[in-house]
């Protein structure tokens, strides 16, 4: 049975104490490492002395022990595998070994054993391959359940940074959009202010048109006078020149 979301700042004793004040058949806590990233992880395992205290926290689908409330799950007992051919852990078909005794480590299957000596044909101890106690078995066992509980506390830390990355990313977005907007309704507030003063101005912009038109009218009638003034004063410079031209021959 494992608890999920304990904070590693939280004391495994007093999570304990705390825990059998509600549930007395549990026996013992062990916060579960995160192989991967080397450091406590925030699942725990949770040990009871009964089925019954096991099926009532399933059924609950949490613990709570306030101000907390710690989702639960179950994790199945490990499988051990022996092959019954050499009688090594983790395989049991396709084996290319050598046959040995469960009971002797002898050369032969245990039908055919006639030993009374017990040797493990996987510790070398004085007890058959199936002893629950062999120091081979126990190592294959905690291998085992490291594996499994390092996946279990890699998938919720994982969880819990894709939960940290929303709560992060969500609050800038939302700040985002607000700036957003905020710099939107400055704008739109100073264009429509440059339109009330454009509107205010139009009447004087008329003015100046109008006036503007007045004044090039004028530049344009004297520059055709000079026109008229310059071309009679050719006229009368002109012969006088041819004249004066004659004399001087």
């Amino acid at each position: 049975l494992i608890l999920k979301s304990v904070d590693s700042s939280i004391d495994e004793k007093d999570l304990l104490s705390d825990i059998q004040a509600i549930e007395s058949e549990v026996t013992a806590i062990h916060r579960i490492r995160n192989a991967a990233l080397d450091k406590p992880s925030s699942v725990v395992r949770l040990d009871v002395s009964s089925e019954t205290c096991r099926d009532r926290l399933l059924a609950q689908r949490k613990l709570v022990v306030t101000p907390f409330e710690f989702p639960a799950n179950y994790i199945q007992p490990i499988k051990i595998i022996r092959c019954f051919k050499c009688q090594e852990l983790g395989h049991y078909a396709n084996c290319t070994n050598l046959l040995k005794c469960s009971k002797c480590s002898g050369p032969h299957a245990i039908d055919k054993c006639s030993s009374s000596t017990e040797i493990c044909p996987n510790c070398g101890d004085n007890h058959r391959v199936s002893y629950p106690a062999c120091k081979v078995r126990l190592s294959y066992i905690n291998e085992l359940k490291n594996k499994q509980f390092s996946s279990i506390a890699m998938d919720t830390s994982v969880q819990q940074q894709r939960r940290s990355y929303a709560a992060i990313v969500q609050p800038q977005s939302s700040q985002l959009t607000n700036r957003n907007e905020s710099i939107n309704e400055d704008i739109l507030k100073q264009v429509s202010s440059v339109g009330i003063t454009v509107d205010s101005l139009k009447p004087d912009i008329a003015i100046l048109t109008e006036n503007f038109k007045s004044q090039l009218v004028y530049f344009n009638q004297m520059i055709s006078n000079a026109h008229v003034h310059l071309n009679k004063f050719i006229q009368q410079l002109v012969p006088t020149l041819i004249k004066m031209t004659k004399i001087l021959k």
